[in-house]
């Protein structure tokens, strides 16, 4: 009777150790889920964070375009407005000649 006793106090305790290995491998795969998973929303933030760094690289880039392209627009008035006045007091020496 004692060795039946002793044997189901040794299935209980082995029933137990498997019970515990299963909880800590539980919990190891919840902890590595959460790091995965922690992980891939860091991706996540980097990711966006350099897009948004590009997209404001891009933008900044365009700024620039756009003004470098209005002070040669105005350049480019100027120019014209000095020729069309060359022209205008060419054609009244002329004008005034014949």
């Amino acid at each position: 009777m004692h060795a039946i006793q002793a044997q189901a106090v040794q299935q209980e305790r082995e029933a137990y150790a498997r019970a515990e290995k299963v909880r800590r491998e539980m919990q190891q795969a919840a902890r590595s889920r959460a790091r995965s998973e922690g992980a891939k929303l860091e991706n996540a933030r980097s990711v966006a964070y350099e897009r948004v760094a590009r997209e404001e690289e891009m933008r900044q880039k365009r700024i620039v375009d756009i003004e470098r392209m209005e002070r040669e627009e105005a350049q480019l008035i100027a120019r014209l407005a000095q020729s069309q006045e060359r022209h205008r007091a060419a054609y009244n020496m002329l004008e005034d000649a014949l």
